[in-house]
């Protein structure tokens, strides 16, 4: 595995706005990940992938619920294969009771939500119409709307990990340095 492009943020010792943007989000119950201390570089990108990512995935959970929300994005980041986002949700998963998860033990929610998301990363420009129109009778142009959007966080979040070569703190012990 190569070396992380940029250094981790700690926030304790960040410039006040990136200090108050950390202390907001773990004040929410989210953990502080590498991801993240890569984002408190600056207060706003932060806020745009993180907080607004958070926004829509809540939103998203309305229309579809906890697990099938977390499916969605796990099946995002490994047909992605971005290793951050990836090992993220496995944890995620087995925090769920889920660590063994086969694909026949998927609701059918699931299971359409895992095929539009794996349709979604092989080929964004070509959604078969079927899909689409499952998509629109079980969860309606708003819920199809946010899932999608969804869809655009998690995979912003994929590459920005991807790009800059952030390290999964779940599986090798973070560096402060570059």
């Amino acid at each position: 595995m190569s070396r992380a492009v940029i250094s981790l943020v700690d926030p304790a010792n960040a410039p006040e706005d990136v200090r108050k943007a950390a202390e907001a989000h773990l004040a929410k119950g989210y953990r502080m990940t590498n991801e993240k201390r890569t984002l408190l570089h600056n207060a706003v990108a932060f806020e745009a992938l993180e907080g607004m990512s958070y926004a829509v995935s809540a939103e998203m959970k309305k229309f579809t619920g906890h697990r099938a929300a977390n499916l969605f994005q796990y099946a995002i980041s490994l047909e992605n294969d971005c290793l951050v986002c990836s090992t993220y949700y496995r944890k995620a998963m087995a925090d769920l009771g889920l660590e063994h998860l086969d694909e026949s033990e998927f609701t059918p929610d699931e299971a359409l939500l895992v095929e539009y998301a794996r349709a979604i990363v092989r080929n964004h420009k070509y959604i078969p119409d079927d899909l689409l129109q499952r998509l629109l009778d079980r969860f309606g142009e708003e819920g199809v709307v946010v899932i999608t959007t969804m869809a655009m966080f998690m995979i912003g979040n994929n590459y920005f990990n991807d790009i800059l070569r952030v390290q999964s703190e779940f599986l090798a012990p973070a560096s402060e340095t570059n």
